[in-house]
């Protein structure tokens, strides 16, 4: 696949991009108090990373696979694992870097 200098820079930039985003996630999933976001937070990374690895396959003249029925994100049950033990902190905590990432 030859691209175009546009393509070619408009995929670079989105590649910035999703090299951004592997590295917020996994700030978010060392920060995460409860399991389930810190899981949530650490997967996401690693699709992001997939992406990440897919654009630079297309910069080298490749064409990555693609999963385009993907159903793990639709199908997704979260299971966060708070107790009457949990600190009122901690979820405040969690929330602000759930409401951060949709933010991303």
């Amino acid at each position: 696949m030859i691209l175009k200098e546009k393509e070619r820079s408009v995929i670079e930039d989105l590649q910035t991009q999703e090299k951004s985003c592997v590295e917020k996630y996994g700030k978010y999933a060392e920060q995460a108090r409860d399991p389930e976001l810190k899981n949530l937070f650490r997967n996401i990374q690693q699709e992001e990373q997939k992406h990440y690895e897919s654009l630079s396959m297309i910069l080298s003249g490749s064409v990555p696979e693609c999963n385009c029925n993907d159903r793990s994100g639709r199908d997704y049950q979260p299971k966060a694992v708070y107790t009457a033990m949990s600190s009122p902190e901690d979820k405040e905590h969690d929330a602000f870097l759930a409401t951060d990432c949709i933010g991303t």
